[in-house]
């Protein structure tokens, strides 16, 4: 079926208005338009009262006219892409939205000051800070190994995991280098079925449990647990320096490394662990160095954590450096990256606050606020879910 073209967008004449899109043009001529490949007709008797009208006012504006195809007048619907893609929509690229799984791992690596003043108690407390982070290390690998166990003989290959450790000798010489030991020594990354292979050791330690007492209440229950151990501090007699700078230029090439055979999985994430300022340099460009690395999906995520000794209020995922009371606070946001609002949005789930256009830090952390920011690594796999047998 054959559809007339109307006139600069508006047909010609109250006659004309009467057609409608979808109805035949043989019981009415075609409308008159721009068109150099047909002669103008003449007016004669054998046309209808209308057209005649409508050549007459007409004449001398143009040189011809033709039937235009219902194709050549309504916008094309441009061909459906059927290809599947996580990252994509609209034909837009949305970032951080890749899912891991075991073609496309993820990548987490730590960085541990272990500096003198790591020694020192945590938010006021008597534990030392080195301690805390240790366990939150050790606790986080732990649960990110457990949620990589779908059943089989071995968790699944989802991460591959760095632990790096900075810290200076008695002449401030800079000793920074991967902390993994036993049989992963040496290495720069793990995968997580190796680190379900190697731990360093198995310790036994005490978890406190409520249970139901029978009479409608909870009692507290102490109970023994093992607990896997990949990381263990060092001793106080090698602690000293805080050379932040170098350590973000090994972790830049244990990434550039990781980068060539993982180009389009989930952006990997760098988890500083700090109580100090840099002795070795400005720490903001070699973290800008970190941050400007990136897969398909995004840019490296930079995450910040500040251990304070003083028993104040932890300030988790500032939006502004006003926020913050000095230099260093205000250094340590911008060394840190945008939370993407993928994870933004799932930590809300979760419970954790998380405005909008926030950075990925936390400052004057303490044990609990540590916590909350070290999940942000386990969110990525709660933002990201494959069905189980497509992993």
């Amino acid at each position: 079926m054959r559809y007339p073209l109307p006139l600069e967008g508006e047909l010609a004449s109250s006659e004309a208005r009467s057609l409608k899109i979808g109805q035949n043009v043989e019981s009415k001529p075609p409308l008159p338009v721009r068109c150099t490949n047909h002669p103008l007709p003449q007016t004669d008797r054998s046309h209808p009262p209308w057209l005649r009208r409508f050549l007459r006012s007409f004449r001398g504006k143009f040189s011809g006219y033709r039937v235009f195809e219902r194709s050549e007048i309504l916008p094309q619907r441009p061909a459906r892409n059927h290809t599947k893609h996580a990252s994509t929509s609209r034909g837009f690229t949305v970032p951080y939205s890749k899912q891991i799984d075991r073609a496309n791992p993820g990548c987490i690596i730590f960085m541990a000051d272990q500096s003198n003043s790591m020694l020192d108690g945590l938010a006021g407390s008597q534990r030392p800070k080195i301690e805390a982070v240790s366990t939150a290390i050790n606790r986080f690998i732990g649960e990110l190994v457990s949620m990589c166990e779908k059943g089989e003989d071995k968790p699944r290959h989802w991460f591959d995991v760095g632990l790096i450790g900075y810290t200076t000798d008695s002449n401030g010489t800079p000793i920074v280098g991967s902390l993994f030991g036993g049989g992963l020594a040496e290495r720069d990354l793990v995968s997580i079925p190796d680190l379900y292979d190697y731990p360093l050791d198995i310790e036994k330690r005490q978890k406190k449990e409520f249970q139901d007492d029978g009479a409608g209440g909870l009692t507290e229950v102490v109970r023994e647990i093992n607990f896997p151990v990949w990381y263990k501090p060092p001793t106080r007699e090698q602690m000293f320096g805080t050379p932040m700078c170098t350590a973000f230029n090994l972790c830049q090439q244990y990434l550039e490394n990781w980068l060539v055979s993982h180009p389009n999985g989930f952006p990997p994430m760098v988890i500083n662990l700090t109580d100090g300022e840099a002795t070795d340099g400005d720490p903001e460009s070699a973290a800008a160095g970190v941050k400007n690395l990136a897969t398909a999906d995004g840019n490296v995520l930079v995450i910040n954590c500040h251990l304070s000794p003083r028993e104040s209020d932890p300030i988790l995922f500032p939006v502004t450096e006003g926020q913050l009371a000095d230099d260093y606070s205000k250094s340590l946001f911008r060394m840190s990256s945008d939370l993407p609002d993928k994870l933004r949005q799932t930590a809300e789930i979760k419970g954790i606050s998380a405005p909008q256009g926030c950075k990925a830090m936390a400052f004057n952390a303490d044990a609990v606020s540590l916590l909350k920011l070290l999940s942000v690594g386990t969110m990525v796999l709660d933002s990201n879910t494959l069905p189980q047998h497509l992993r």
